[in-house]
């Protein structure tokens, strides 16, 4: 039977899926938490965001 410090420093690794897995998990939390709404208008400002800086880069170089 391996002694406790050896269970300890086994290498832990996480398939493809399980970080799937996880993933959905916390935005599903999220999206209880804070709302679809207000996450749209996130993903909304975000863009609009990086629209604005592509433009300004176009106009000033």
């Amino acid at each position: 039977m391996p002694d406790e410090k050896e269970v300890l420093q086994q290498e832990r690794t996480l398939t493809d899926a399980d970080v799937d897995a996880v993933i959905d998990r916390m935005f599903q939390r999220l999206r209880l938490n804070v709302g679809d709404g207000v996450l749209s208008l996130a993903w909304k400002a975000l863009l609009l965001g990086i629209v604005g800086l592509a433009y300004y880069g176009l106009k000033k170089g």
